[in-house]
């Protein structure tokens, strides 16, 4: 650009220029020109701030060894052993109903009663005959020791006065069981029927839910079959109970059956108590541990780029010059990678600006 600028300025020089001088004298002079031309843009360049060379911005962050575990889920439900239909043991009309639904109860109260006046008639009329079957016996058994009367008799009053006692025995536990009381404490969760209707054996009376002893049942794949054995401890996580910690739960039970249907087989962890506002059937996500690394490289996924070749980073040495360092990565979990080589404890790793990166390149680090 320079020279043509140059070369322009002289031809329009000696074009326009008389011709009083020789042209050998006339191009001597504009070579002159030129030469001083040109020293005059070169010290102009001289004055102009000198442009820097560009260096990439980048975060960086030192990889370091640690422990590093990682789990793996299965979706499940809460379940509890305290999950009673309470039903009566007799007929009979319902008289009362002396709790309500919300309430709790202990183990043993009185949770209803019903109609039993027929029974208590007969245990009435039963109490009178046995006392008279009492007096008869003390009668033949006096007469007996004093050799007075037949053994027969004194075996017919003995007979009568132990079938009417156990006669009002059964009378008594059918006036008890006209009582429905509570098998488990817990709280009463559902009323079924109404003061005055009828019930029976038959018949779902009551719900009773005890919230102790509860549990966490899921069905698991059976690629994780020997990987689960009772005694390990677990998370629990709850997705609609936002903002609570996870729970510790301890495996219970390990199915010996493979579902032929979805390829599982089932597993229940022992929750410990807690506060947290968990009933049965709530929805439960259990997080069972899958590997558990000493002296891992970890590193987060997100940093980790590929090309044709596969899965690289850029680290940074001391000269703050990016390299291009090749991985074989093994397991991951939530947004880590264990690196099993390419990296070595105390690189500079690029954690951020990678993608604008080239190998060789110098980088200014932040």
């Amino acid at each position: 650009m320079k020279k043509a600028l140059a070369f322009a300025i002289i031809s329009a020089t000696l074009f326009g220029c008389g011709g009083e001088k020789s042209l050998e004298d006339q191009l001597k002079e504009k070579q002159t020109e030129l030469s001083d031309l040109q020293k005059e843009i070169r010290e102009l360049e001289d004055q102009l701030p000198k442009r820097e060379k560009v260096k990439t911005p980048v975060s960086v962050a030192s990889v370091n060894t640690r422990s590093f575990v990682s789990f793996f889920e299965s979706q499940g439900v809460v379940q509890t052993d305290r999950n009673v239909m309470v039903v009566p043991e007799a007929s009979g009309i319902i008289k009362s109903i002396k709790v309500s639904e919300g309430q709790k109860v202990r183990k043993g109260q009185v949770l209803a009663v019903l109609d039993a006046e027929m029974i208590a008639d007969q245990v009435a009329e039963v109490q009178k005959s046995l006392e008279l079957a009492r007096e008869m016996f003390e009668k033949q058994e006096a007469l007996r020791k004093a050799n007075v009367g037949t053994e027969v008799q004194y075996l017919q009053a003995k007979n009568q006065k132990e079938s009417l006692e156990q006669r009002l025995q059964t009378l008594r536990t059918q006036q008890r069981k006209a009582v429905v009381v509570a098998p488990i404490g817990g709280t009463v969760e559902q009323i079924l029927p109404k003061v005055g209707e009828m019930a029976s054996p038959q018949s779902p009376f009551m719900r009773l839910v005890g919230l102790s002893g509860m549990y966490v049942e899921t069905d698991v794949s059976e690629a994780y079959l020997g990987k689960i054995k009772a005694g390990d401890e677990v998370k629990v996580d709850f997705p609609y109970l936002d903002g609570q910690p996870s729970l510790t739960a301890t495996v219970s039970y390990v199915g010996n059956f493979i579902n032929p249907g979805n390829r599982t087989f089932q597993v229940q962890a022992k929750l410990k108590p807690t506060d947290l506002p968990v009933l049965p059937n709530l929805l439960a996500v259990i997080n069972f541990q899958e590997k558990a690394i000493d002296n891992a490289l970890a590193i987060p996924e997100k940093v980790v780029m590929s090309d044709q070749k596969g899965k690289f980073v850029y680290v940074v040495d001391d000269k703050n010059i990016a390299h291009k360092k090749p991985l074989e990565l093994g397991v991951s979990y939530k947004g880590e990678v264990v690196v099993k080589e390419g990296l070595t404890a105390g690189d500079r790793l690029v954690v951020k600006g990678q993608s604008s990166l080239v190998d060789g390149k110098e980088v200014s680090v932040h």
